[in-house]
C-alpha cells in the first residue's frame, strides 16, 4: 500500500487533490503461509477472518484467498449490523517478461443507522441517568419482539480486476489494470404521510425531537418511555386506520393499501412504511502505463479509461402492516399504479434493480477519457525531480424514467479538464533535505452541477473547478531522530452549489451558486525519535487557516427557468467546518520487556467548525453575519497493549486497545450553525444545534496467529 499526500503523482484521468492510497495486491508477490485472527470488543463485536497464500509454484502459479466475517450491535442503540469480507487472487508469472494477476473482493453489510440528527437538550432529555446520553437514537425500536431501525444501510460492491505486467525490454515496460466493480443496495427510510396521524409522526422535520415529541406530543402513541420506537404499534395503526380497497381495479378488492399523497378509494396516505433508497453500479475502466528508464532519467505516457452507470430508485421494503402500496410517483402514468412486490434490505438479495420501483428511477451516465505523461529525474548524490501532466474529458448524461416526461434522455455534455504538477527534493547532506510541490488542476464538477434541480436540463453556464496548490517542506533524519516540516497552501475555486431562496416580494426560485471558492493554507510538523532502545516517541501537529475567500452573488431562476433577480452569499472570511484547524498528536510506546509493548497516545482537536453547507444555510444571506459555529476543543487518550507469543513453531500475537479511556464526552460534528442570542447553552453552544457526540470509552482484543 502506498499513501501520496497532496498532488502526488497518480497516473489517473482526475487526480485528487488532498492525497492517493494506492493499494496493490499480487498473489506472485506472497511467500507461502497464512494467518488466522479473531477480534472482540464493545457491544458484543466479534469478527474472525483466515488467509492463505500458496506462495509461487515451480510453473509460475499463485493463489491467495481471504475470507472474513463481523458481527456486532454498534455502540450506538440500535445500530446492529453484520458483514462479510472476501478476496480471491490468481496469479501467474511464466517468465521475466510477463506477469499476470487476477483479483476478485469486496465486502457486504448491511448495519441499522443513526441517521436522523439530535439536538444538544436531545441527548440530554432523552439521557436517562447520564447528563449526556451518546447512544441515543431517534430511529429505533422493536418489531415482532427483535431490534428494527427505519434506517438500514446495505451494500456490497465486489471488484474483479486483471493487471498485465509486461516487461519489454531491459528499460521499457509495460502496467495494465482492467477492472469492473457492480455495486448493489442502498439505505432504508420511512415513506408515507405518517405526519397526518399523531400516533405515528415519529420522525421530526426541520425541529428537534424535544419539540416535536415532548413540547408537542406527536409520536408519543409509538414511543417507549426511553424514546425508543414501539414498531408493533405502527403497524396496528396502519391497519386500523385502513379501510379495504374499493377501486377500479377488482384485483386489489378489500386489500389494505397506503400511499404518499393519493386517498381517493380508500387508499390511506396517513401511514408510515420503510422504502429503500437504492444507488447501484456498474462501473468498468483501464489504466494503461508505459515506462521508459534511461540512466538518471524515467519517461512515461499513460491513458484511464472509465464508463459508470448509476441506478437512483427507490423500492418498497417493508409494507408494516399493509397490503400493497398506491405509487403516484412516475409522472408519465396517466393514473398511478398499485404494488406489492418488496426487497429484502440485504447486499446479498435481489435489490430491484428488475423490480417495481416508487417514487423516482434515473440513471446518471458518466464516461472519462484520460491521457497522462510523467518525466522523473533522480541521480546518484541528492537531486530528484518529476513533472507531469494531463486532460482529460468526461462525459454526463442523465436519463429520468419517472421525472421527465417530455425529456426522458438528456444530451451528453462533454467537459474537459486536465492537470500540471511537479515537484523535486534536494538533500543537502546525509541528514537534511528540502523539496517543494507545485500543481494546478481544472477539474471536472460533480454530476449534479452539471444537471441541477434533478432534471435533465444541462447547466450551460458550468465552468470547471480550478485547484492550484503548492507545498515546501524540510526534512532531517537521523539514527534517533526524523522530523518533517511542511507548509502549504491551497486555493479550490469555482465551486458550485444551489438552493432555493424568497426574494423580495414573495417571489421564489433556485440561486445557482457559482464560482464558490476555499483558500486552504497552514503548516504540518511531524517527529518519530527513539531518545532510548526501548522507547518510542512520535508526534505531530497541524495548524490550518481554511476560509471562503469572496461573497458570492447567484442569478436566481424559476421553475420555468426564467431568471427572476439574484440572490448573495455572504460568506468571504467564513471557516471551512468539518475538520479540526488545529491538530496535535502525540504517542509513546515502551517495551517493557521483550515482545512486550505498551502505548499511550494524546489527541487535541480544536479550531472545529460546524459542518453547514454555505449555501443552505440562510445565515449567510445576510451581511455581518456572525460567521462559523466553532465547537469546543477536546482531548482524547488511547491505551493500547500487546504481546507476541512463541507457538507451534510460528508467532501469536495479541493486542488490547481501549480508546477514550477517560470517557471524555465531547461534539465531534454539528450540522447547524445556530447561534442566536438568549439561547440555552452547553459548553458555549446553543442546544439547539443538532450534533453528533463522540463515543465514549471503547475497546478491543484481538488474537492473530500467522503460520
Amino acid at each position: 500500500m502506498q499513501v501520496q499526500r497532496g498532488l502526488g503523482a497518480s497516473k489517473l484521468a482526475v487526480p485528487s487533490v488532498g492525497g492517493t492510497v494506492t493499494i496493490v495486491t499480487k498473489s506472485t508477490d506472497k511467500e507461502e503461509g497464512g494467518f488466522v485472527g479473531a477480534t472482540m470488543g464493545n457491544d458484543a463485536y466479534i469478527k474472525t477472518i483466515a488467509g492463505y497464500n500458496t506462495g509461487v509454484n515451480e510453473n509460475g502459479w499463485a493463489t491467495s484467498v481471504l475470507l472474513g466475517r463481523w458481527t456486532g450491535d454498534g455502540y450506538v442503540d440500535g445500530t446492529q449490523g453484520e458483514g462479510y469480507t472476501y478476496l480471491f487472487s490468481l496469479g501467474y508469472k511464466p517468465s521475466d517478461v510477463h506477469a499476470f494477476n487476477f483479483t476478485f473482493t469486496g465486502a457486504g453489510q448491511w448495519h441499522h443507522q443513526r441517521s436522523s440528527w439530535l439536538s444538544i437538550r436531545d441527548y440530554q432529555n432523552f439521557g436517562g441517568d447520564d447528563d449526556i446520553n451518546r447512544k441515543f437514537n431517534l430511529d429505533w425500536g422493536t418489531k415482532d419482539g427483535e431490534e428494527y431501525n427505519i434506517r438500514r444501510n446495505f451494500y456490497n460492491k465486489p471488484i474483479g480486476t486483471l493487471n498485465w505486467d509486461w516487461n519489454i525490454s531491459g528499460n521499457v515496460s509495460l502496467s495494465s489494470s482492467f477492472y469492473g466493480s457492480w455495486g448493489r443496495g442502498g439505505g432504508t427510510g420511512p415513506r408515507g404521510n405518517n405526519f397526518r396521524n399523531s400516533d405515528i409522526d415519529l420522525f421530526p422535520f426541520n425541529i428537534d425531537l424535544t419539540e416535536h415529541l415532548l413540547n408537542r406530543g406527536n409520536g408519543a402513541a409509538s414511543r417507549n418511555a426511553d424514546g425508543s420506537i414501539n414498531f408493533d404499534n405502527v403497524v396496528n395503526v396502519n391497519r386500523s386506520t385502513t379501510a379495504g380497497y374499493i377501486g377500479a381495479n377488482s384485483n386489489y378488492d378489500g386489500l389494505l393499501i397506503g400511499s404518499n399523497g393519493f386517498r381517493d378509494d380508500n387508499v390511506n396516505r396517513a401511514v408510515l412504511i420503510r422504502r429503500a433508497s437504492m444507488n447501484s453500479h456498474n462501473w468498468y475502466g483501464a489504466i494503461s502505463n508505459l515506462k521508459f528508464e534511461s540512466n538518471n532519467w524515467t519517461y512515461g505516457v499513460g491513458i484511464d479509461l472509465r464508463a459508470y452507470k448509476g441506478f437512483h430508485y427507490r423500492a418498497l421494503n417493508d409494507l408494516m402492516g399493509l397490503d400493497a402500496y398506491y405509487s403516484t410517483g412516475n409522472r408519465n402514468l396517466v393514473n398511478g399504479t398499485i404494488l406489492t412486490e418488496t426487497i429484502e434490505a440485504s447486499p446479498f438479495k435481489n435489490t430491484g434493480l428488475t423490480s417495481d420501483k416508487i417514487d423516482y428511477y434515473n440513471i446518471g451516465d458518466v464516461r472519462w477519457t484520460g491521457f497522462n505523461g510523467i518525466v522523473e529525474y533522480k541521480n546518484q548524490q541528492n537531486l530528484s525531480a518529476v513533472l507531469q501532466a494531463g486532460i482529460s474529458n468526461q462525459g454526463y448524461k442523465r436519463i429520468d424514467y419517472f421525472d421527465q416526461t417530455n425529456n426522458v434522455e438528456s444530451d451528453r455534455k462533454n467537459i474537459t479538464g486536465g492537470y500540471i504538477k511537479g515537484g523535486a527534493n534536494y538533500n543537502l547532506d546525509e541528514k537534511n533535505n528540502v523539496f517543494f510541490n507545485a500543481g494546478y488542476i481544472a477539474r471536472q464538477p460533480l454530476f449534479d452541477a452539471v444537471f441541477p434541480n434533478f432534471a435533465n436540463v444541462i447547466n450551460e453556464d458550468l465552468e470547471v473547478e480550478k485547484i492550484t496548490s503548492i507545498e515546501l517542506g524540510y526534512g532531517f533524519r537521523s539514527n534517533g531522530l526524523r522530523v518533517d516540516l511542511n507548509l502549504y497552501s491551497t486555493s479550490w475555486n469555482n465551486r458550485f452549489d444551489s438552493n432555493g431562496v424568497t426574494l423580495e416580494g414573495g417571489i421564489s426560485g433556485t440561486a445557482q451558486y457559482q464560482g464558490i471558492d476555499q483558500l486552504h493554507q497552514g503548516v504540518e510538523v511531524e517527529v518519530t525519535a527513539r531518545p532510548v532502545d526501548r522507547l518510542k516517541l512520535e508526534g505531530m501537529m497541524s495548524l490550518g487557516n481554511w476560509r471562503y475567500k469572496d461573497d458570492v452573488v447567484a442569478s436566481v431562476f424559476d421553475d420555468n427557468n426564467q431568471q427572476v433577480g439574484s440572490s448573495t452569499l455572504y460568506i468571504k472570511d467564513v471557516k471551512v467546518g468539518n475538520a479540526a484547524q488545529f491538530t496535535s498528536y502525540i504517542s509513546s510506546k515502551y517495551e517493557l520487556f521483550d515482545r512486550f509493548n505498551v502505548d499511550l497516545s494524546w489527541r487535541i482537536a480544536s479550531d472545529l467548525y460546524a459542518d453547514f453547507n454555505v449555501a443552505q444555510d440562510d445565515t449567510f444571506l445576510t451581511p455581518d453575519n456572525p460567521g462559523a459555529l466553532e465547537l469546543p476543543t477536546y482531548n482524547l487518550f488511547d491505551l493500547g497493549v500487546d504481546y507476541t507469543f512463541d507457538f507451534g513453531g510460528s508467532n501469536l500475537f495479541a493486542r488490547l486497545n481501549v480508546n477514550n479511556i477517560f470517557d471524555t464526552v465531547y461534539i465531534s460534528e454539528s450540522n447547524t450553525n445556530f447561534q442566536g442570542t438568549g439561547a440555552t447553552l452547553y459548553k458555549g453552544i446553543d442546544d439547539t444545534n443538532f450534533v453528533w457526540f463522540g463515543f465514549g470509552t471503547t475497546w478491543n482484543f484481538s488474537l492473530r496467529y500467522n503460520f
